[in-house]
């Protein structure tokens, strides 16, 4: 997040009721007068805040796709699981038709995108390390998403207050000047 710079400078020969007047600059853009200058930092500050929360949204939507594609795997290893119990199989070795389908396979490819499996379960203790892998792995991402969902949560409150400072700057400032001229009258 960029910080915004907000540099003074006197206004030689202009005072009002003995007060030297000053013009001031917000990163580089000169001649604002004071409420333009605190409305243009935090409008600034709040653009900033709002492009740091978008990132964090897609991060969010990011963790959300991998937990669903993991739990997903994990549902289908718990199937392969309770197809090995159910068919009463005393062999260790997997049989090709669990092993083969579209479903297992799409399981596997998954935790080897997200690096949660080493090697192709293909045996009874494999699937059920497997499990307990995926599990592992859809936890820590849980955790992770309640992070950065607590974090965007701090940055879009953020924003909101800067935008409703940099409001309640343009709006004190008019008033001000509404003021000013209404008295001139």
């Amino acid at each position: 997040m960029a910080v915004n710079l907000i540099q003074p400078t006197n206004i030689p020969g202009l005072t009002v009721y003995g007060v030297e007047q000053k013009c001031y600059t917000v990163d580089g853009e000169p001649g604002l007068d004071y409420a333009a200058a605190l409305a243009t930092a935090t409008l600034r500050e709040s653009v900033a805040i709002e492009d740091a929360a978008t990132g964090y949204s897609e991060l969010v939507r990011q963790r959300e796709r991998k937990i669903t594609e993991l739990g997903d795997a994990l549902a289908t290893f718990s199937w392969a699981a309770g197809t090995l119990a159910a068919s009463g199989q005393s062999s260790d070795t997997i049989s090709s038709t669990v092993t083969s389908s579209t479903r297992y396979q799409n399981a596997w490819q998954a935790c080897k995108y997200y690096d949660v499996l080493s090697s192709f379960p293909s045996t009874r203790g494999a699937i059920y390390k497997a499990q307990n892998d995926v599990q592992y792995a859809i936890d820590q991402e849980d955790n992770n998403l309640q992070q950065d969902m607590v974090s965007l949560q701090g940055l879009i409150s953020k924003r909101d207050t800067a935008y409703s400072t940099a409001a309640r700057m343009v709006s004190k400032s008019l008033n001000a000047s509404d003021k000013t001229i209404g008295n001139m009258r």
